[in-house]
């Protein structure tokens, strides 16, 4: 049977999905947004959520944690055989289930803010009845933003920590590098050129050469150099502690903000 693909909220990964796939049937309760994702991407468009189940065989639901159990309500009564993919942060597999009641298929996904690129990772495990069958087409619609892994749920704050969150944490640095290059007389263009090359190359020096970043990192600081005199630095000041305590505090986050 040929598979439809229903999304209900349009935002940015919501849209994002848009983008990569045709065919889809979508719901937002700000109509503004569907027009135009309407006129640009030749989506159709539901009347309501309702709808949407009802003429869709997998649903994916983008909306914001706070919305969820709206959501949950509208489409209680229409869902028989559908599958169920939730990207909304925070909220279980088990959450799901029991709003909906009977033994409703789902798979929560967490994806990131590269995935708007292309190049994001999410994250994918599935509830107490879905079958390996169904992460396989969570992974095929969601490999088309970029990579997909597979992890237990109860990971999945974690992952949430070091990946969901990830790119603030290089963007952070990113901005720190930035400013301390304008105290010696660079330009922002200047400054987010260089460290946009750097980051590309360094990222590229991973992957082809096949060293770990600790390898590289040691071939790159000579002794008594200007990198392991900024390296001294880092280590005196923690570093690896700072970045350690801030992601179990996003874990720890996650966990709070959860709905099991």
């Amino acid at each position: 049977m040929r598979k439809r693909i229903g999304i209900i909220g349009c935002g940015n990964m919501g849209s994002a999905i848009l983008r990569q796939n045709s065919g889809l049937l979508v719901f937002d309760k700000d109509t503004k947004k569907t027009k135009a994702l309407k006129k640009k991407y030749r989506v159709k468009v539901a009347f309501d959520n309702q709808e949407l189940i009802q003429k869709s065989n997998i649903v994916i639901v983008a909306v914001k944690p706070q919305d969820i159990d709206e959501v949950l309500k509208e489409i209680k009564s229409v869902i028989s055989d559908e599958l169920i993919i939730s990207i909304a942060a925070g909220i279980t597999t088990r959450y799901i289930e029991n709003k909906i009641g009977g033994q409703v298929k789902v798979v929560r996904v967490m994806p990131n803010i590269a995935a708007q690129v292309k190049s994001g990772i999410t994250a994918i495990c599935k509830g107490s009845f879905a079958k390996n069958s169904d992460l396989i087409i969570a992974e095929g619609i969601f490999q088309s933003l970029g990579k997909v892994v597979r992890v237990k749920e109860n990971h999945l704050d974690a992952f949430t920590a070091i990946a969901g969150s990830g790119p603030a944490y290089f963007f952070y640095f990113i901005e720190a590098l930035t400013d301390a290059g304008k105290k010696v007389g660079f330009s922002e263009r200047e400054l987010l050129y260089f460290v946009k090359e750097v980051a590309k190359g360094s990222i590229k020096l991973l992957e082809e050469t096949g060293l770990s970043a600790k390898d590289l990192r040691e071939k790159v600081t000579s002794r008594g150099g200007t990198t392991e005199a900024a390296l001294n630095v880092f280590k005196h000041e923690r570093l690896n502690e700072i970045v350690r305590k801030a992601v179990f505090k996003a874990i720890i986050r996650a966990r709070q903000l959860s709905r099991n």
